[in-house]
C-alpha cells in the first residue's frame, strides 16, 4: 500500500517564502562583502584594492591577485591583521606613484615596470624598503609592526 502525503498550501507558501527571503539576504551579503572591496584608482592612473578582515573580503581580494603586481599585508608581531596604515610608494625619481592613509590588512597596487621605494606607517612607526619590478615580476611583503606601538 502507497502511502500518500498531503502537505498544507500554507505550509508550502510560507516554506516558498521563507527561502526566497532567505537567498535574498545571502544575495545581498555576497554583494556587501565584493562592494567593500572594489578596485579603486589612486591619480586616475594606479590601480589598487585593499581590506581582507574576515575570510570572505580576503577571499575576495586574493581572487584579484593576479591584476596586481604589488602585494602588501601588515600585521603586528604576533600575526594579527592592522588596518589604518599609511602607504606611500615613489620612484626613482622620488615621484610620489601612490599614497593612500587608510590601508589594510592587504594592500594590492598594479604598477609598471620600474624601482620603486617604499613607506608604510602605522601608528607613527614607518618602515621603509626598495623593490623592483620587471615583466611579471611580483613583490610580495608582510610588514610587521610590534604590538601596542
Amino acid at each position: 500500500m502507497q502511502k500518500t502525503y498531503h502537505f498544507d498550501p500554507k505550509i508550502i507558501k510560507q516554506f516558498m517564502l521563507t527561502s526566497a527571503i532567505a537567498f535574498g539576504l545571502y544575495a545581498g551579503m555576497q554583494n556587501v562583502v565584493h562592494a567593500q572591496v572594489q578596485p579603486q584608482t589612486y591619480n586616475q592612473s594606479v590601480q589598487y584594492i585593499t581590506g581582507g578582515f574576515g575570510n570572505s573580503e580576503q577571499n575576495e581580494i586574493k581572487a584579484h591577485s593576479n591584476l596586481y603586481n604589488v602585494h602588501l599585508t601588515f600585521a603586528d608581531q604576533q600575526g594579527a591583521y592592522l588596518s589604518a596604515v599609511q602607504v606611500v610608494i615613489t620612484n626613482q625619481h622620488n615621484q610620489t606613484v601612490f599614497e593612500a592613509s587608510n590601508t589594510g590588512p592587504l594592500l594590492y597596487v598594479k604598477l609598471p615596470d620600474g624601482t620603486y621605494n617604499l613607506k608604510a606607517t602605522y601608528n607613527n612607526q614607518t618602515q621603509s624598503s626598495t623593490f623592483r619590478l620587471q615583466g611579471n615580476a611580483q613583490m610580495n611583503n608582510v610588514m610587521r609592526w610590534a604590538a601596542g606601538n
